[in-house]
């Protein structure tokens, strides 16, 4: 397992669900001004599955974020 966390603005509850879908953006209240497509979370969840792996995230607003990411062991064959 993989963490990586901060001690930002965190993210709504409300929108943690829709994270992983593509062109989803946090309210600009929530992260500030937009900037990007909204793609880096929904493309990397699907090349973490198609591994055999999964991603999580939680957070909580004022508290920062934390995103948890898991994939399989194992030698690499040839």
């Amino acid at each position: 397992m993989f963490g990586v966390s901060d001690s930002g603005i965190g993210i709504s509850k409300d929108f943690l669900p829709q994270l992983f879908q593509p062109f989803a953006q946090a309210h600009p209240e929530f992260s500030g001004e937009s900037r990007g497509l909204g793609l880096g979370l929904a493309l990397t969840k699907q090349i973490v599955e198609e591994h055999g792996g999964r991603i999580e995230m939680t957070s909580e607003l004022g508290q920062g974020t934390l995103v948890r990411l898991w994939l399989p062991g194992g030698a690499p064959t040839a």
